[in-house]
């Protein structure tokens, strides 16, 4: 009888310790969930950014080789909007939002209709699908842009930006740490930094 009780009594505190370890392992589980789903969360989200900054980079060789080869670039300054701070101490002028076209426009036409590779168009987007694919169906004025890295849903576009007096063109995106015109423009002791519009979503 005796022997009976005892038996009971430890399945009741073995059946109690089990119950304890199992919630404190899944309390541990759910801390180790969390963290890993935030540091993978992190880890897109950087990949992402890798990305665009790989497209910037794209651009902005891009329009350099065209500078190169043409002696011009692929676009007139008169057709895009002139920076209202400051104008006559840095004159710069900005293609942003949808109107980043008119940068590319004839870039991407010499480079359909004569065959002339200044990048790969396959490693940059239009709203709706690829680069590659809006110049195969003669479409050169698509404005170029990205997915936000944190939010894929939305599609926004390159603020490009020219600097008349260095001559020099710079690609910005949203949420780019350096939304400035390169550093080595002083005038009167000042630097050239002057923020680059961000490129509002695409509606």
């Amino acid at each position: 009888m005796k022997k009976a009780e005892e038996k009971k009594l430890f399945r009741r505190s073995a059946a109690g310790f089990t119950i304890i370890e199992l919630l404190v392992v899944i309390s541990i589980m759910a801390v180790i969930a969390t963290l890993v789903t935030g540091a993978a969360i992190r880890s897109v989200k950087q990949s992402r950014r890798k990305k665009i900054d790989v497209m910037v980079r794209v651009l902005e060789n891009g329009l350099v080789a065209y500078r190169t080869q043409e002696n011009e670039w692929p676009f007139t300054v008169t057709a895009l909007d002139r920076d209202p701070k400051q104008f006559d101490r840095v004159p710069r002028y900005w293609a942003h939002t949808k109107d980043n076209y008119k940068v590319f426009e004839k870039m991407l036409m010499k480079m359909a209709t004569q065959k002339v590779s200044y990048f790969d168009p396959s490693a940059l987007l239009v709203r709706g699908g690829s680069l590659r694919d809006a110049i195969s169906n003669g479409r050169y004025n698509q404005p170029l842009g990205y997915p936000d890295p944190d939010d894929s849903n939305k599609f926004r576009y390159f603020c490009v930006e020219y600097n008349a007096l260095s001559d020099s063109i710079k690609v910005h995106w949203r949420n780019s740490p350096h939304r400035t015109h390169r550093e080595g423009s002083f005038m009167n002791m000042q630097n050239d930094t002057f923020p680059c519009p961000d490129p509002e979503m695409a509606r």
